[in-house]
């Protein structure tokens, strides 16, 4: 398969699409399908995550306990080969379900890509900090 750069790209930024939709929803199954099995998550003031069991546990205790309002922007989409990464912001505004409650998270974000042999991406690695 030959690389096309546009085309990658745009898959890329389709899959954060994909995935802001999926946490908006809280449809653990879509947000699931778009990370490999041995993905590693390295989120703020924890330890990394090493697996999807462990890293889909984290996401399903979220969007369990808080309605999701999230909007990514994409600063940066490099492609090398069958890797890519990107570079984004998000914003997340969140209600609790329980009371109400409403807090937000401005977030600054890598999140590394692997092709697969159909020609669709997966998230591999995520890593992202807080703009406090």
């Amino acid at each position: 398969m030959t690389p096309d750069k546009e085309k990658d790209e745009a898959a890329i930024r389709q899959w954060h699409k994909e995935v802001e939709n999926a946490s908006n929803t809280g449809d653990f199954d879509a947000y699931a399908s778009h990370w490999s099995d041995n993905m590693i998550w390295m989120p703020p003031n924890m330890g990394p995550m090493y697996g999807k069991e462990a890293c889909m546990g984290m996401f399903s205790g979220f969007v369990d306990n808080y309605e999701v309002d999230q909007k990514v922007t994409i600063e940066e989409i490099v492609v090398s080969g069958d890797v890519a990464f990107s570079r984004f912001f998000s914003m997340d505004k969140l209600t609790a379900k329980s009371d109400g409650s409403k807090m937000s998270m401005d977030n600054k974000n890598i999140f590394i890509f692997k092709r697969q042999p159909d020609g669709s991406w997966l998230g591999t690695h995520g890593i992202w900090n807080l703009n406090e």
